[in-house]
């Protein structure tokens, strides 16, 4: 059988008879049980002693030199929050020491009331209580740890989820304005297939963007080839249309010309303002703008040919309207506008061109007839003439007496009648009655 290990036990009593008594209350559990006390006068001898050795329960009288009372619990947790405390206490104060174990002691003994069963009982239920403390503690400490960290994950599942609900609805977002805007571009479309003039086109796509994509407004520039680089509105479509009425924009590199639309040009590439309130470039424009409601722009480069025509801008009235997506899909609409306008421009100008080939034709036509009427007025006025003159001074020389000449002169009558014939023929021809 496995003798048990002895219990060692601290007594904290500054009175020496109070320890003695102690001592020998406790004498006839020594060789039973292996009882083995240790007695100190106060707290920090106490401290300085457990330091060093291993204690199984603290023996502590609430009255000390350093300590009084109450604050002796609270003195004595701090130094051994493991170790079971139990209060050593005169009758007169059994009230504070019941204080004492709500305040961590595990229990109290009456000084000299306590036989040696009773005192054992109180110290070993002291111990067994400690370390129920201890192990509820630790199971709470667990139990919080496994909560914390629980709550931890779940929070981190809930921060996932919410990040990914607000991707989806980001995506749905950008996908509704990508529809939008492909359907601005189908109406542009048509729009070019419609329109007869290079104005009804322009007006055309900036009210699609508009009404369609859902944009405040737009407007397609010119770019002048003035002194100051204009840039010309010619066609717009909105709810501040008469924002370009009061604004100055050129495509010079200049203050007004390194805006988004300016630089558009200037540079032949897409152009973005994410924010009118903060992006230095705006500067010129940023009260007029901001006051017209406009937050974000973007300006779309049209190139014809090879040559920069103008832009197209559009403004939003939300910041940062504009992501890699729009940019790519409103350039492809700003690509087919200037086919569009390339396109009018070239059959304007077959139509020019069948319009003065026509003219020319008819010129043409009407050259070839003068010139046929006045031959036919030679042949008839002169030719003719002549030859009728040439018959009749014939018929003279036929009435000569000369049967060589008569004859001679019939000949002449005959080619004479076949030219004249022939001279009227060709008259008949080259400007018929008709």
């Amino acid at each position: 059988m496995t003798t048990p290990e002895p219990l060692e036990l601290l007594v904290i009593e500054d009175n020496p008879a109070d320890a003695a008594l102690l001592q020998e209350a406790l004498a006839p559990l020594r060789g039973r049980v292996g009882l083995r006390l240790t007695t100190v006068a106060d707290l920090p001898d106490g401290a300085t002693l457990a330091a060093g050795r291993r204690f199984d329960a603290v023996l502590l009288d609430l009255t000390l030199p350093s300590t009084t009372g109450l604050g002796t619990i609270e003195a004595a947790n701090k130094l051994w929050p493991t170790l079971p405390l139990i209060v050593m206490t005169g009758l007169a104060d059994e009230d504070v020491a019941a204080r004492a174990v709500h305040l961590g002691a595990q229990d109290y003994l009456p000084k000299g009331q306590a036989d040696s069963a009773t005192i054992l009982r109180c110290i070993r239920y002291a111990i067994d209580r400690k370390r129920a403390q201890l192990d509820l503690e630790r199971g709470r400490d667990d139990l919080e740890r496994v909560v914390q960290e629980r709550t931890r994950d779940l929070q981190v599942t809930v921060e996932q989820l919410q990040a990914e609900v607000q991707r989806r609805q980001q995506a749905e977002v950008e996908l509704s304005r990508t529809n939008r805007d492909l359907r601005v571009i189908s109406e542009s479309n048509q729009a070019v297939v419609r329109s007869e003039s290079e104005a009804d086109l322009m007006r055309q796509v900036c009210r699609a963007i508009v009404e369609i994509g859902g944009y405040r407004m737009a407007w397609v520039g010119l770019a002048e080839n003035d002194a100051a680089r204009t840039v010309r509105p010619v066609a717009s479509f909105g709810l501040e249309e008469a924002y370009l009425s009061h604004v100055r924009i050129s495509w010079a590199d200049d203050e007004f010309g390194r805006g988004p639309s300016g630089t558009a040009i200037r540079s032949g590439l897409p152009q973005v303002c994410r924010d009118f309130a903060c992006d230095v470039r705006m500067s010129p424009w940023r009260k007029s703008a901001v006051r017209s409601g406009f937050r974000s722009s973007i300006a779309l480069p049209l190139r014809v040919d090879g040559a920069m025509l103008g832009a197209l801008t559009i403004y939003a009235a939300e910041p940062d309207a504009f992501d890699e997506t729009q940019t790519r899909v409103l350039s492809e609409l700003a690509d087919d506008l200037a086919f569009g306008l390339n396109a009018l421009r070239m059959r304007n100008e077959l139509r020019e061109s069948r319009d003065r080939l026509r003219a020319l034709a008819g010129e043409l036509t009407l050259a070839e007839q003068r010139e046929r009427r006045r031959m036919a007025k030679v042949l008839h006025d002169h030719l003719q003439q002549l030859l009728v003159g040439a018959k009749f001074r014939a018929a003279i020389l036929g009435r000569s007496d000369d049967e060589v000449v008569r004859q001679a002169t019939g000949e002449i009558e005959e080619l004479l009648a076949e030219a004249i014939q022939a001279s009227r023929s060709l008259t008949a021809e080259l400007s018929p009655p008709i």
